[in-house]
């Protein structure tokens, strides 16, 4: 995280409060729910995403400056100071999530490291993102437009406990619909980002009945009224079926 300055309480909780006022609005006009992530190898974010991007960062900085105010604050003040930091990180959330669906790369580069995760108060926890290993099914959408340059793919994770919003800052993995995948990455609310589809472990799919072991094979052969040549005899065609054929099935399947 490069450093910065950053002005004093008084001046900070003056910045904090527009700037927060500002990202929640921003995130009712581009939620995850109303956006469409664009490919991965699409054009450089637009001015939207420029603006949601460096208000993320804006907001990191602010987040560890609270963290430190909570850390240096006296019991009295202490809870003023949480307050403030609770304010900061749920505003830095919001900013990520209407983030994530317009440029998930940038939104990986605002991500806080683990180790400085850790320090943070615990009362900033439950809106901090956090590092996961989620399993599932996966979902595959494709969104077509009029203008065919906006396409794109939508992911998302089906688990146990509920469905996320699946975002990746690299490439895709190349999975379809319905497979059962792991998916490790940072967690945001109901979203997950993931570093790129190397992230993403796709298990096998189970097999169906009756698919695995021997199988049971009838061979009819056949003579016409109109062409009575016998071309194969009875030895002939067990040969084939039940070895040559039946071999080759097994050493292929």
């Amino acid at each position: 995280m490069p450093h910065a300055d950053v002005p004093d309480r008084r001046t900070r909780a003056r910045f904090l409060r527009p700037l927060a006022a500002w990202c929640a609005a921003l995130v009712v006009t581009v939620s995850p729910a109303g956006a469409h992530p664009p490919h991965v190898d699409k054009a450089p974010p637009g001015v939207t995403g420029q603006a949601v991007s460096q208000a993320a960062q804006d907001l990191t900085l602010i987040v560890l400056d609270a963290a430190r105010q909570v850390a240096a604050a006296a019991p009295g003040t202490r809870g003023t100071a949480v307050a403030a930091l609770i304010e900061a990180t749920k505003a830095r959330r919001d900013a990520i999530l209407a983030l994530l669906p317009i440029d998930a790369s940038e939104a990986q580069k605002v991500a806080l490291p683990d180790d400085l995760r850790t320090q943070l108060p615990g009362e900033a926890a439950p809106f901090i993102e956090q590092s996961v290993t989620e399993e599932g099914d996966l979902e595959v959408v494709h969104v077509d437009y009029a203008d065919p340059s906006l396409d794109h793919y939508e992911y998302a994770l089906a688990t146990r406990s509920g469905r996320l919003a699946l975002y990746f800052a690299g490439s895709p993995p190349n999975a379809a619909t319905g497979a059962h995948v792991r998916v490790t990455g940072l967690k945001f609310d109901g979203a997950l980002l993931a570093a790129s589809g190397d992230s993403v472990a796709i298990g096998k799919a189970a097999a169906l009945p009756n698919t695995l072991g021997a199988q049971k094979t009838l061979t009819i052969l056949v003579n016409y009224t109109d062409n009575p040549v016998q071309p194969f005899t009875v030895a002939s065609a067990q040969s084939t079926m039940f070895g040559t054929v039946s071999n080759f099935w097994y050493e292929n399947s």
